[in-house]
């Protein structure tokens, strides 16, 4: 809940989400985010029921599951989304 009333006053470009989180999970928080133009990188260590297809129909622009392998391309896909 902090986070999402943090992006509300910041409007950032870019927003990490786990899928579970304490409070409101991931999706609920995309449910919430209303018309911030921040791209959202989603992300869980349970990617079963969660994928690219699952998040971008949340409205995430990219999904990741954990742990990473290389958290180098990370900060990559995070500085393309950005650009």
């Amino acid at each position: 809940l902090e986070g999402l009333e943090k992006w509300k006053l910041q409007d950032p470009d870019l927003v990490f989400l786990d899928v579970l989180m304490p409070g409101l999970n991931g999706p609920q928080v995309l449910e919430q985010k209303g018309s911030f133009k921040a791209k959202v990188i989603l992300m869980s260590a349970y990617s079963g029921e969660h994928n690219l297809e699952t998040a971008l129909n949340l409205g995430a622009s990219l999904f990741l599951a954990k742990p990473f392998e290389d958290i180098f391309e990370v900060v990559r896909l995070a500085e393309e989304l950005c650009k």
